[in-house]
């Protein structure tokens, strides 16, 4: 009976020493510190503008944005075929948002347009613009880095239902670093040359200054 009693005893000391060793990784892995989340929003850059104020009303519809450009981190274009999604640098709302809302506000602050109304903004609009972003990441070729920004543009005329122009749109605008602050920043000035771009597209056609046809 001591002899039973002295196994059974050593098969539980066994197996609490087993558990022990078991444990031991998990909790190494307890100690190692898991990278901050970091969250990215955009701002509206300056476009050169008139002192005047024109005549039109411009209505920003929704951008859309390219399949891979939906979810909410950042990219990197590596040459012309490889995207490597960042981890932890995120965006702090959907980009097709992000960029939208700083589109609406950069034009309206650029005095290009009597008024600029946002996608939900209710009021009668002389013109609409409709845009899908096709290109909006950190590209890195040859070890240099930079911010791409490429912007799909169909300008119509509300009263007269005509495409007043149509194109796209792209500017690339280099970073020192690859640090996502930089890119982020550089992402911003993109995107207000593209715009800058579009405005005097839009004006060479003669529509922004154009008086409204009622």
């Amino acid at each position: 009976m001591i002899a039973v009693v002295t196994r059974a005893a050593a098969a539980r000391a066994a197996q609490v020493l087993w558990f022990s060793f078991a444990m031991l990784p998990l909790v190494s892995c307890g100690a190692v510190e898991v990278p901050e989340t970091r969250f990215y929003r955009l701002e509206p850059a300056p476009i050169p503008g008139p002192i005047s104020v024109a005549r039109r009303v411009l209505r920003v519809e929704a951008f859309a944005v390219a399949p891979h450009l939906a979810g909410d981190r950042l990219i990197t274009a590596i040459g012309p075929y490889r995207l490597a999604p960042h981890a932890h640098d995120l965006w702090a709302a959907p980009l097709d948002q992000l960029v939208t809302d700083a589109s609406v506000r950069s034009l309206l602050e650029s005095r290009r347009f009597k008024a600029v109304l946002g996608p939900t903004e209710r009021g009668e609009a002389d013109l609409s613009v409709s845009a899908r972003v096709v290109q909006f990441e950190e590209y890195g070729d040859g070890g240099a880095w930079a911010g791409r920004a490429e912007v799909a543009f169909l300008l119509r005329d509300e009263h007269s239902g005509k495409v007043v122009w149509q194109g796209s749109l792209r500017e690339v605008v280099p970073t020192a670093t690859a640090e996502p602050t930089h890119v982020v920043h550089a992402l911003n000035l993109a995107l207000a040359k593209v715009l800058t771009r579009f405005c005097s597209m839009a004006d060479k056609e003669g529509s922004i200054r154009a008086t409204p046809a009622r």
